[in-house]
């Protein structure tokens, strides 16, 4: 495998590469789920809208990515608090997750298995965005059953990127953050 505009090629050392990088993430995962992350770690951008929205009582829907994006919005959710994190995910073990979370002590956050988005859930995501919870989705994901893309180019190639999750903004009507 090569990434010809990248100049990569897939040998001993790219490989060592990725998997040292998958380690540290992982390791980074585990601080941020500790509660090890601090607050002046963490580079806003829009620090004046964010806390003007928080302060109207209403959450909003953040769309990320699988970088740790998830892991960083639990750490923020959980500093004194705050704010309550629903993380909408394609995993059918998310009831054993977020068991697994709350032995931990992990809290201000629930895992939602969303393999189909259906109308039903979004009535319940835009109870929980009035009652002042937030919304993680990542936005880097072709959806699971073949839902609207729209193609961009990434790496050389053409990467279809769902177009769900800005519907989903519009369908709860709340801010809609992006984060990177």
């Amino acid at each position: 495998i090569a990434i010809p505009s990248a100049g990569l090629r897939a040998n001993w050392r790219t490989s060592f590469r990725h998997f040292s990088a998958f380690g540290d993430a992982i390791l980074d995962k585990f601080d941020a789920w500790a509660g090890r992350l601090p607050l002046d770690e963490v580079v806003f951008s829009n620090a004046d809208a964010i806390s003007r929205d928080s302060n109207t009582g209403r959450g909003g829907l953040i769309i990320g990515t699988h970088l740790g994006n998830a892991e960083v919005c639990r750490a923020l959710a959980g500093i004194n608090g705050i704010a309550k994190l629903n993380v909408l995910a394609y995993t059918r073990h998310a009831a054993t997750f977020n068991r697994l979370l709350g032995m931990a002590g992990a809290s201000g956050f629930e895992l939602l298995q969303v393999t189909e988005l259906d109308i039903a859930m979004a009535f319940r995501l835009r109870e929980r965005v009035d009652a002042g919870e937030w919304v993680y989705i990542a936005g880097d994901r072709a959806p699971v059953h073949g839902a609207r893309t729209v193609g961009t180019q990434l790496l050389g190639a053409t990467a279809a990127l769902p177009i769900g999750p800005y519907v989903l903004g519009a369908l709860l009507g709340c801010r809609v953050f992006l984060m990177f």
